[in-house]
């Protein structure tokens, strides 16, 4: 994983799991009405949630599964995505009798993994689940294991994963904050956004199909049936079972910002809406804002500093947050008038904030933008400026002494010189 894509993956992380909304306030439910009952709308640069609809409260995944699916296999094969995999009667089994959907794979096909990958996620195909997970880890009941693991190591505490489809079972669930941490780290992976983001797909022929399998993306053909579309739409996975309702884990660019939305127990036809309807309310009521425009120098001054009298102090806000459009932006910065030498690049010297309508939006440090070494002529001049009245009596006192004991001599010299007349 990239650097920059392993950060952003961790600020995502903290800001949802351990302070969820708070780099700003998440917005009220009733700021935009939509009919999936559970939903979370994550910008995936910040962290922000810039909506949630009951997002903690237990819900079934269905193929929203399949996600974790993906990214399981992907990591666990990513050098053999073209390797050739023989579909079996026990990979099918039981399929049919659950009303799974399928990509349309038949016992002795030899589809390979990148198919494979491809036929999870388009068409949402419990035939190529199943044979990834027996390919990955032998058995469906050991790849399972892995699936709850990665949730685990992922942060997702209130997940559990009974299989690797999202088939109803009562010991398979999660929370729509935790499906946008997952979503949040699959598209890390390149692969995986790939697929995430592709409309249709031709696989490799196989025995059932001579002329390759054709594929074609739920998401991207309900989004299609909307007259207006999907505002800044890129890809998406759907899921459907009673219990889950209608589901949609998608993603979205609109104007720089990279959104994630996830939506569980709509009505039919509505989780393309609802996206519609979240994505065009961003549109409308946020843009981005980068603090580094807001960035604060300041010259204050130094005391004893060798080589200057003054000290340059900065904070530079290296952040990018969605605000409200016609926002508020203000200022603030705790720095003293002086600062005593030495001095390091990097000393703190102060605390700058910045608020968007009286809510703390930013806090950073005030740093000392040089070195400067300690001079002790400049602490001696210094003090005695600082102290001039008290030098000066002192002075006077000294020079009057000095005149007194001048004349204490010459009087005594004057003595000595009478004496020594006297005595002759």
């Amino acid at each position: 994983m990239k650097k920059r894509g392993f950060l952003r993956l961790l600020l995502v992380l903290f800001l949802l799991l351990v302070l969820p909304g708070a780099a700003l306030p998440v917005q009220a439910e009733e700021s935009v009405s939509i009919n999936s009952d559970y939903a979370l709308l994550m910008d995936l640069d910040t962290g922000q949630v810039l909506y949630e609809k009951n997002s903690t409260e237990q819900i079934y995944p269905a193929s929203l599964t399949k996600m974790m699916t993906e990214i399981v296999a992907i990591e666990a094969l990513s050098d053999r995505l073209e390797d050739t995999v023989t579909i079996t009667a026990d990979m099918l089994a039981g399929l049919a009798e659950a009303n799974a959907s399928v990509a349309g794979y038949a016992a002795g096909d030899t589809p390979t993994v990148l198919d494979l990958l491809y036929g999870c996620a388009l068409p949402s195909g419990a035939d190529c689940v199943q044979a990834l997970a027996v390919t990955v880890a032998g058995s469906v009941d050991s790849f399972v294991d892995l699936l709850n693991q990665k949730a685990a190591e992922l942060g997702m505490h209130d997940t559990h994963f009974a299989n690797g489809t999202g088939l109803p079972d009562s010991s398979h669930y999660t929370t729509c904050q935790d499906l946008a941490v997952l979503l949040a780290y699959c598209l890390q992976n390149d692969t995986f956004r790939q697929i995430f983001c592709t409309s249709s797909y031709l696989a490799s022929p196989v025995a059932s199909h001579p002329n390759g399998l054709q594929m074609y993306s739920s998401a991207f053909q309900a989004v299609a049936a909307l007259a207006d579309g999907v505002p800044g739409f890129q890809g998406g996975k759907t899921g459907y079972t009673v219990a889950a309702g209608r589901c949609l884990a998608s993603y979205s660019i609109l104007d720089g910002m990279h959104l994630i939305l996830i939506t569980t127990h709509a009505d039919d036809g509505y989780p393309a809406r609802d996206a519609q309807t979240l994505y065009t309310w961003v549109e409308e009521t946020y843009y981005r804002c980068d603090l580094s425009t807001y960035a604060y120098t300041q010259e204050i001054a130094l005391l004893d500093g060798r080589g200057s009298d003054t000290l340059t102090v900065s904070c530079q806000p290296e952040v990018q947050l969605d605000l409200p459009l016609g926002a508020k932006i203000q200022t603030e910065a705790e720095v003293p008038e002086q600062v005593s030498a030495p001095v390091s690049e990097g000393d703190v010297v102060g605390t700058y904030r910045i608020y968007q309508d009286d809510t703390l939006i930013y806090e950073g440090d005030i740093l000392a933008a040089a070195s400067y070494s300690f001079s002790p002529l400049k602490r001696i001049g210094r003090l005695i400026w600082e102290h001039r009245v008290f030098f000066a009596l002192l002075l006077l006192v000294i020079v009057l002494f000095r005149i007194l004991a001048e004349r204490e001599r010459r009087r005594r010299r004057r003595r000595r010189k009478r004496h020594r007349r006297r005595s002759r």
